[in-house]
């Protein structure tokens, strides 16, 4: 029963583990939405300026009704796309209330991404995750089964004292007797083949605890090489694509304020440039 305590106790370690997961996972995706957010919002007051100047080109007739119309459509996308986005957040941010078990709802705040240093990758780098706890706590709880099963093959003593009085025989007196047993087991049988399968058990419970901590290295290592391949496309987008993005946005808008470039070719400049950014 102690041992079995004990799987309880990793248990509860694994609930604790997989809510910190959840609660991390919800976190950061608020952080994203609420960037995505901000993206759509700057493209919208990209589109809302372009749609002023093609309104005014149109009026002075240095546009047609399609630039305009085109430009009317990109925006109403973008609200469309604002609208949905926010329901999601109001979404995620409810699960996080619930995941948080508050009243009060929180409004995440740090940066979206977030490096891992090397020490705290060591630190990971272990067999000593709660899942595989488990799994080497079962092979203690059916070790002590297996002395339990194994102890049913003693003797059982058994003493009980009794007293008590009978109406009408002996008012005076307490009738008074003591019992003494030896339970001695003669067909062991059975019980012989409840030990040998509690055997198995162990056996099979090694063999679990032996294939999940082998698979658990396989994974923590294609989890790392994963993380260090996206690690080098977050430094590349820092470095490179993000400026280059910047750059497309501020050099659209000057050829396109100079007429060197059409409204099509302002779009598809601006378009690259809101995908590089997303």
């Amino acid at each position: 029963l102690n041992q079995q305590w004990k799987e309880a106790s990793i248990n509860e370690k694994i609930t604790t583990a997989n809510l910190e997961k959840d609660v991390a996972e919800v976190f950061y995706r608020l952080l994203i939405l609420t960037e995505k957010q901000h993206l759509l919002e700057r493209v919208d007051s990209l589109f809302v300026d372009f749609l002023e100047k093609t309104s005014n080109r149109l009026k002075y007739g240095e546009a047609n009704v399609m630039e305009k119309a085109s430009a009317d459509l990109q925006r109403s996308q973008i609200k469309i796309q604002l609208k949905e986005l926010k329901t999601v957040y109001n979404i995620s941010l409810l699960k996080f209330q619930l995941l948080l078990n508050s009243n009060e709802s929180y409004q995440p705040n740090g940066e979206i991404v977030s490096e891992i240093n090397h020490e705290q990758l060591l630190v990971n780098n272990n067999l000593d995750h709660p899942e595989l706890q488990l799994l080497k706590q079962q092979i203690v709880s059916n070790q002590v089964a297996v002395k339990l099963e194994k102890a049913k093959f003693l003797p059982n003593l058994n003493i009980g004292y009794y007293t008590q009085t009978m109406q009408d025989i002996n008012n005076k007196g307490m009738f008074n007797s003591v019992q003494l047993g030896v339970g001695i087991p003669v067909f062991t049988k059975a019980q012989k083949a409840v030990v040998n399968a509690s055997k198995q058990k162990v056996e099979l419970a090694e063999n679990e605890y032996a294939y999940q901590a082998l698979l658990f290295k396989n994974k923590l290592q294609e989890s790392l090489a994963n993380y260090y391949t996206q690690k080098e496309i977050v430094n590349d987008y820092k470095e490179k694509q993000l400026p280059n993005a910047e750059l497309i946005f501020k050099t659209a808008k000057a050829q396109f304020a100079a007429g060197e470039i059409d409204y099509l070719q302002w779009i598809m400049l601006n378009n690259q440039a809101i995908s590089i950014k997303s």
